[in-house]
């Protein structure tokens, strides 16, 4: 008998969000980054993510932002 085999499929969104005061630089520093992800095969996750911010290295003088993508196989 032949059982057919489900591939689990686990979508996810992320979504984060931080607001504060940066030392030493004394100015007000943002953070946010959104991402999303599904399971294609099982114990494996696709995900794509991107950021922006106003931070890094205690400085605020600048904008950064980013995107990403990645595979993960977990055994």
């Amino acid at each position: 008998m032949y059982l057919a085999r489900a591939v689990l499929r686990r979508p996810f969104v992320l979504a984060d969000v931080w607001t504060g005061w940066v030392w030493p630089a004394n100015a007000l520093g943002y953070n946010g980054r959104v991402g999303m992800g599904i399971s294609l095969l099982g114990p494996d996750i696709l995900s794509a993510g991107a950021f922006y911010s106003n931070i890094q290295a205690g400085r605020t003088n600048q904008a950064y932002k980013g995107a990403g993508l990645q595979y993960s196989f977990r055994f």
